[in-house]
Parts: structure tokens; sequence; C-alpha cells
């Protein structure tokens, strides 16, 4: 991992508002056993805990201090479980069909391959069962902090409709959130070109969170920083 990622992962996990907003968009989809993919710090897997309908976790990553972290992290959890796993391998066979549902934060633009990565996740879910996605979007705002972090680009809603194998997954949902994040994004990224996350930048932004968390509960978002994706793997 590299370290500009694990720096992002550091800031990130402390503002409190905007975790408990992805969250929210995860919530009403999860039920029985549940797998992390690219679980990282283990930032969202945590808002899991303590939900009843959730009867088990299993939370990975390919980066041996992500793992570290992550057994620490979750040691006293019995419904936890720690995994190394690639998403750009093929799940092992105690991996596949075992998942009610899959949730995917914030990964899948990591990887070239996302159409063989999704296919992927579609293996480790039973028939009937949700995959679960958040991705950064609109490519208009790609800039320095995407270079950063690694990704290979930001979605739109065509670009998801092409990528998800439609002979694999039945799409429920895909919309758009967090409208005011695309702006910050464009100035951050593509006017002052930052080559690090802000802290206290970001810190500020988080305050204001709710405030915008509450204005998407009126409308739908016609744009956003992130896109959310549910679909539900065919029978």
């Amino acid at each position: 991992m590299s370290k500009e990622l694990f720096s992002a992962l550091d800031v990130i996990k402390s503002f409190s508002n905007y975790n408990r907003w992805l969250y929210d968009q995860l919530h009403p989809h999860l039920n029985g056993t549940v797998v992390d993919i690219g679980s990282g710090i283990g930032t969202m897997p945590c808002f899991y805990s303590g939900n009843a309908i959730i009867k088990k976790v299993i939370v990975s990553d390919i980066f041996e201090e992500m793992l570290g972290i992550l057994r620490k992290r979750f040691k006293n959890e019995p419904s936890f479980e720690v995994i190394e796993y690639d998403l750009v391998k093929l799940p092992p066979a105690s991996l596949c069909n075992v998942a009610d549902v899959v949730t995917c934060i914030n990964v899948l633009e990591h990887i070239e391959n996302d159409r063989q990565a999704l296919l992927h996740m579609a293996k480790i879910l039973k028939p009937g069962g949700k995959l679960v996605l958040l991705v950064p979007s609109l490519m208009c705002i790609y800039g320095s902090l995407d270079r950063l972090v690694g990704h290979y680009r930001r979605y739109t809603k065509p670009m998801v409709a092409k990528t998800i194998d439609a002979e694999v997954f039945d799409i429920c949902e895909i919309r758009y959130m967090n409208m005011f994040g695309v702006f910050s994004w464009f100035v951050s990224g593509r006017v002052l070109r930052l080559n690090r996350f802000d802290a206290n930048a970001c810190g500020a932004l988080d305050k204001i969170v709710p405030f915008f968390k509450n204005l998407e509960r009126l409308f739908i978002p016609l744009f956003g920083q992130s896109l959310v994706i549910v679909c539900q793997k065919k029978l």
C-alpha cells in the first residue's frame, strides 16, 4: 500500500459525520453474512458491529499492514473474521457462495480490470445476494487527489451500467450522493492540485455534512461526488 493511500485512510477515519453518511447508504441492505472487500483500516466495517440482523462479518484486504490493523481492531468481535483476499484473483473455494451481502466501498476504482473484479465478487455472493458498491463519480473532476491515491477512474451512471454484467447481476439502484463534494473535490484536485489530504480542511467540511445529508433527503441529487450502486445476483 502506498503511504499516500494509507495517509488518506488515516485522515478520513476521523470524519464521523461523513462516515456515518456512507454507512447510511449501506445499512438498509445489510443482513446475514456480510463480506467487505478492501476493508483497509476497518473504518466502515466498525459500523457493522452490533447490527442484530448481521450474523457474521468477513473483512478483507491484501496488505499485511492493513490485515494487522484489522485483526487488532476486531479481535474482541466474535462475529468478525479477518482474511487476506485480493479482488483481482478468483476467490478461494471457502469464500464462494457464502455472502448474503458483499460491500465494496471506494475500492473498485483502484482496480484496472473492474469488470473482472465484479465477477469475482459475484462468486462470493449466494444466488439472490446483494452487492453494494460505493465509487467516486464524474471523470470531469478527476484530479491530483485521484492520482495521489491510485484511482484508475471515476464513474458515471452509464459507465457503471456498462461495466456490470447484465447476465450476472440485476441493477436495483444507481444514484448520486454528496453533491457538495463535487465542488470541493474539483477545487482541491483540479484548481489547487493538492498532493495531500488536509486534515483541517477535511475536518471543517465534515462539520457541514449533516446539512447536506439532510438536504439530499429532500430530493434526489442530479450529480454527486460518489455513486451508490446496489445489485442483486441472479438466481
